[in-house]
């Protein structure tokens, strides 16, 4: 009887699940670039916290860290097709740019960059493309990261100016 009771209950009123964040640290790995080899743009390691029944995400890498010294806010959204895309950008990322003179000289100029971030995973095979992209069309590269989800608290290592 009461097994019965139990049963209907649970038929009736279903325990509403809430799926917590997921987080995952990521690896890069199989580079490509676009322009040359921009692909220091990229940092070797990032960790994403993402929660896709809320649809909130955050972000975090060594160029994160640079600039806020701890994760920041993603956009986030959920593809029909079940990937996961995460947007963030940064701005005034410091970086050295090297220009050639007509004559043949060579110069280097300390600038600020805004970098825009997207990543695309797939929660199903814990594989994920990030790109980044700036400098208006000067700067743009892309990867291939490699997922696990981890429970780890991971600080990075403040960069200097690339």
């Amino acid at each position: 009887m009461f097994k019965k009771m139990a049963l209907m209950l649970a038929l009736i009123c279903p325990a509403t699940a809430s799926a917590k964040p997921e987080k995952f640290l990521c690896t890069f790995g199989n580079g490509r670039s676009y322009a040359s080899d921009f692909t220091k743009f990229l940092s070797n390691h990032a960790v994403f916290v993402m929660d896709a029944e809320n649809g909130t995400a955050t972000a975090y890498d060594s160029y994160v860290h640079l600039m806020h010294q701890s994760p920041i806010p993603a956009r986030f959204k959920k593809k029909g097709d079940g990937k996961y895309q995460l947007r963030w950008k940064l701005v005034g990322v410091p970086v050295e740019v090297t220009r050639s003179d007509r004559d043949g000289s060579t110069r280097i100029y300390d600038s600020k960059v805004t970098f825009r971030y997207s990543f695309l995973f797939d929660p199903a095979t814990k594989q994920g493309f990030l790109s980044a992209r700036g400098g208006g069309k000067s700067f743009k590269t892309t990867a291939r990261m490699s997922c696990e989800e981890t429970n780890r608290n991971i600080v990075f290592q403040t960069l200097q100016p690339v």
